[in-house]
């Protein structure tokens, strides 16, 4: 495994686990969309296992990564 996707990884259980309850899906495509340069060059599958989330949270990665030319995130989740 990458150092960059332990590095993800890392980053993204952080932010997950300080999350609101009813707002985890959410920081997961807002957390794509932030890092979005970053997630392109490595597999966004291991990335969300590595942080103890389920595999297929990866397609979400990918989605927010898709959105991110397009979005602005304009205020934080918290």
């Amino acid at each position: 495994m990458s150092g960059a996707v332990e590095h993800l990884a890392n980053q993204l259980k952080a932010a997950y686990a300080a999350a609101p309850k009813d707002r985890k899906v959410v920081c997961i495509h807002l957390f794509g969309i932030e890092h979005a340069a970053a997630l392109a060059s490595v597999s966004k599958h291991d990335v969300a296992e590595r942080a103890g989330l389920s595999r297929s949270y990866g397609t979400e990665l990918n989605k927010a990564v898709n959105l991110a030319a397009y979005v602005k995130i304009v205020r934080p989740l918290a």
